[in-house]
Formats: C-alpha cells, structure tokens, sequence
C-alpha cells in the first residue's frame, strides 16, 4: 500500500489542479486506490472525479473536504452515507477528536448540528433536507456511530 508523505500529497494535488487548469478545469482521473493516507490533511480541497477507493483514511483531517463526483465507497475510515445529494455530493461520516463529523460539499459539521442545518428551516429544496436527514438518523442507528468505530 502506497503511503505517501504530506509533501508528496500535495504535491500530487498542485500539479494535478495545475494541469486541470491548463486544459480548461479537465479534472483528470486520478487514484489513491489502496493508498494509506492515514493523518494526512486533506481539508479545504476538491477531489473532483477522485479515486479513493479501499484507501486508507482514517485519522486524516477532512474538514470540508469535497469529494464530489469522488469515489469513496470502499475507503476506511470513513462511513459513506446511504444517499447522493442532487447536486452530485456524496455525504459521509468521519471522526474528528472523537465526534462524528457529516461532511458534504461545502458543508462539515457535528451530526447533531447536520441534522438541525438539513432540518426544518433549511433553505434549500425541502425533499433535499429531507434526504439528508434520514441518511444521517440511518447512520446513528449504525454500530460504527454507537460504538464510535469507522469501519466502512
């Protein structure tokens, strides 16, 4: 299992985005398939048409990470949430000193805080919310969120 560096990550990442950026923001497939990326930082990046697929995730900080279009199916360290929001974000679950974190897009937020955002006066379409707010009591009820494991 590859496991690069914070360095070597980002590196990959800038001249990724840079080559997107030289060819009209083409993201181009890329994979960290079966890559370790264990208590690497990934916040505050896109990984549009990612792969990451049975990477290794757990420990990394993934503060408003956004995987959209992403493949996070198989990833550990993470728990994928059972929908897609319209918009093509895939919700998931990470643990962050201790405490479940429900990411999506441009959103990272506690679960009980997710489900007060998505709940009755959210501002965007209701069926969204709505959406959102059964993926996120269906993973409560998971054994990973009451025994505070991350699996998936």
């Amino acid at each position: 299992m590859f496991k690069p560096t914070q360095y070597e990550l980002d590196s990959i990442i800038y001249w990724m985005n840079y080559l997107s950026a030289q060819n009209n923001n083409y993201y181009p497939r890329i994979s960290f398939q079966n890559t370790d990326l264990c208590h690497l930082n990934l916040n505050n990046r896109r990984y549009f048409d990612y792969d990451f697929n049975r990477s290794d995730l757990t420990g990394a900080d993934l503060s408003y990470a956004d995987f959209k279009y992403a493949d996070i199916s198989e990833a550990k360290g993470i728990y994928v949430l059972d929908m897609v929001d319209p918009r093509g974000y895939q919700p998931f679950a990470w643990k962050k000193n201790g405490v479940w974190i429900i990411n999506s897009g441009c959103h990272s937020m506690p679960a009980d805080l997710a489900l007060e955002h998505w709940g009755e006066n959210y501002n965007g379409i209701r069926f969204t919310g709505e959406r959102y707010i059964r993926a996120i009591k269906d993973f409560m009820k998971t054994d990973e969120y009451k025994e505070g494991l991350c699996t998936h």
